[in-house]
C-alpha cells in the first residue's frame, strides 16, 4: 500500500531546531511503514500551523502543506495517510468530517500510530466495518475538547502564578530586571534609567523629550539599539516597576523588588492618563483621526508648510523622511469641503442615501436572507428524514454519519452567511437611524463650531481614504 506521512506541530516554537517533536513523529511513522512494508510516497511536514479550523478550504488556503496533502489525496496518489495521532490532522470535529469525506471519496484510509485501526484493501474499503469511522469521529470531538481544555489550563496556570506574586510565563524579563531561578531580580545598570525616566516624567517631561535625551546620551535601549517613544511609554505604564504583577484583570503585589516607589509610579501613571485623554490640539482640525492613506493605510495628519496653507499628509511618509510610503497629501480645505458636502447629502435624504448604498452593493439582503433561511430549514428536514430512514433499517450507520457530516457542513456554511447578512442589515438600520436622528442639524451645519462638527462626523464616518490618483472615499459607519 502507498503511504504519505504527515508530521505536524501548532506553533513555530515547537518547530524550532532544538525541539524533537517533528523528527520523532517522522521516525515513528517511517518505522511503522517499514515494518508493514508500506511504500512511502511522500512526507508532509506542517511546521507551526494550527489545525483548529472549521473549514477545510480555509486551512488549505492558510497552510500550503495541508493543501499539498489534500491534492495528494485527490490525485489518488496514496492509499494511506500515516500520522502519530489523529490530532496531527485535525483539532475540530468539523474539520475531521470534511477531511474524512474527501478520503472516503478517494478510497484513502488514515492510520494513526497511537489509535491504530487496521487498514483494509482499498478495493474492499466500501464493505469494511464502521470501527474506523467511529474511532475517527470520536477522536475529532476529543481533540477539540482537549484543545479548549489546554487553553483553560494555561490561563489558569498564569493566573495562579500572578496570584502568588510571580510574573506570568517565562518570557524575557522587562527592561530593568533579570531572571534568576524563575524570579525577577533588579538589574541595576538598567534600573537606574528606569528611575530616571519616572522621575523626569513626574516632573513634566514628555515621552518624546525623554526619548531624545536617552538617545542623545548614547544609552542603549532594551534591544541594544535606539530608544523609541513607545518604549518609554510602556516603561512608565507597566506596574512591574512598582513591585506589582499583572495578568488580564489581576493586579497584585509581586515577590520581586520594586525599582520605583508605588507613589512615584502612580504619579507617572496618572500624568500619562491625563496626557492621553483624546482631545484635539487644534479645534479647527475637524478631520483629525479620520483620514487614512490609500497607499499604506497610515494616518493623514494636519500640517502647515511654509506657504501657510493647511494640508493633510501621510504621517508615515513624513516620519520616515520619504523612505516609507510615498508623497500623498491633500489641501485641508478641499477635503473638509468634500466631506461636508457628502454629509449634507446624506442628512438631506437618509432614505435615498441608504438606497444608494444598497445599489452600490447590488445586494437585496431580505431576499437573500429568506433564501438561506429556507435552505437551513430544508437541511434540518433532511437530517430528520435520514434519521427516520436509519431507524427503519433503510441505511446503515456509516451512511447515516456520512449524510450527517454533509448536512452539518452545509448548515454551518448557511449559518455563517445568515449571520453575515443579519449583521449587514443591522448596520444599515443603525446607519439609517443615526441619519434620521441627526437630520435636524442639516440647516445648522455651516454654523456649527469645529468641535461640534468633528463630533458629528465621528457619529457617521468610520474613515476617509485619500489616494492621489482617485477622489476621496468615505467609509460610513
Amino acid at each position: 500500500m502507498r503511504a504519505v506521512i504527515v508530521a505536524a506541530v501548532s506553533t513555530g516554537a515547537q518547530a524550532s531546531e532544538e525541539r524533537y517533536s517533528i523528527p520523532q513523529q517522522l521516525d515513528l511513522c517511517r518505522g511503522m511503514c517499514a515494518q508493514r512494508a508500506w511504500q512511502v510516497v511522500g512526507e508532509i511536514t506542517i511546521a507551526g500551523h494550527s489545525r483548529a479550523y472549521n473549514w477545510l478550504d480555509e486551512l488549505c488556503a492558510d497552510c500550503a502543506e495541508y493543501g499539498n496533502l489534500l491534492r495528494t489525496i485527490r490525485a489518488d496518489a496514496t492509499d494511506l495517510v500515516v500520522c502519530r495521532d489523529y490530532d496531527r490532522l485535525w483539532r475540530t470535529d468539523a474539520l475531521r468530517a470534511q477531511l474524512m469525506a474527501v478520503c472516503r471519496e478517494h478510497r484513502v484510509q488514515i492510520y494513526a500510530l497511537n489509535q491504530p485501526v487496521e487498514p483494509v484493501d482499498p478495493a474492499l474499503l466500501a464493505h469494511s466495518s464502521d470501527s474506523s469511522l467511529i474511532i475517527t469521529a470520536v477522536s475529532g470531538v476529543v481533540s477539540q475538547l482537549e484543545n479548549e481544555s489546554r487553553k483553560r489550563r494555561t490561563m489558569a496556570g498564569l493566573r495562579g502564578r500572578v496570584a502568588r506574586g510571580l510574573p506570568p510565563g517565562a518570557a524575557k524579563p522587562r527592561y530593568g530586571y533579570a531572571r534568576v531561578d524563575k524570579h525577577l531580580v533588579v538589574n541595576e545598570a538598567e534600573a537606574r534609567w528606569v528611575r530616571w525616566i519616572h522621575e523626569r516624567y513626574a516632573e513634566g517631561q514628555g515621552a518624546p523629550a525623554l526619548t531624545f535625551a536617552l538617545n542623545d546620551m548614547g544609552i542603549p535601549g532594551p534591544t541594544g539599539g535606539r530608544w523609541h517613544r513607545d518604549t518609554v511609554r510602556h516603561i512608565i505604564a507597566h506596574p512591574v516597576y512598582a513591585g506589582m504583577v499583572r495578568y488580564g484583570d489581576i493586579l497584585t503585589k509581586g515577590q520581586h523588588e520594586a525599582i520605583v516607589s508605588p507613589e512615584l509610579w502612580q504619579r507617572c501613571h496618572d500624568a500619562q492618563q491625563r496626557r492621553h485623554v483624546p482631545q484635539m490640539r487644534n479645534p479647527a482640525y475637524i478631520l483629525s483621526g479620520l483620514v487614512r492613506c490609500g497607499y499604506c493605510g497610515g494616518a493623514l495628519t494636519y500640517a502647515t508648510p511654509h506657504h501657510g496653507i493647511a494640508i493633510l499628509r501621510c504621517a508615515t511618509y513624513a516620519h520616515w523622511g520619504g523612505r516609507q510610503c510615498q508623497v500623498n497629501s491633500i489641501r485641508a480645505v478641499e477635503l473638509e469641503g468634500y466631506v461636508l458636502y457628502q454629509v449634507k447629502a446624506a442628512l438631506d435624504n437618509p432614505l435615498a442615501f441608504a438606497e444608494a448604498q444598497r445599489v452600490d452593493k447590488r445586494v437585496d439582503e431580505s431576499a437573500e436572507l429568506a433564501t438561506y433561511q429556507a435552505a437551513y430549514v430544508a437541511n434540518a428536514d433532511k437530517w430528520a428524514r435520514w434519521d427516520r430512514l436509519y431507524e427503519a433499517g433503510g441505511i446503515d450507520a456509516n451512511e447515516l454519519l456520512t449524510h450527517r457530516a454533509e448536512i452539518q457542513a452545509a448548515q454551518q456554511a448557511l449559518q455563517a452567511r445568515i449571520t453575515a447578512i443579519e449583521s449587514i442589515a443591522q448596520r444599515e438600520a443603525s446607519r439609517h437611524n443615526r441619519l434620521v436622528e441627526l437630520a435636524s442639524t442639516l440647516d445648522t451645519l455651516d454654523t456649527l463650531p469645529p468641535e461640534r462638527l468633528s463630533q458629528l462626523y465621528r457619529l457617521l464616518i468610520a474613515r476617509v481614504i485619500v489616494h492621489r490618483a482617485y477622489p476621496p472615499c468615505i467609509e460610513w459607519l
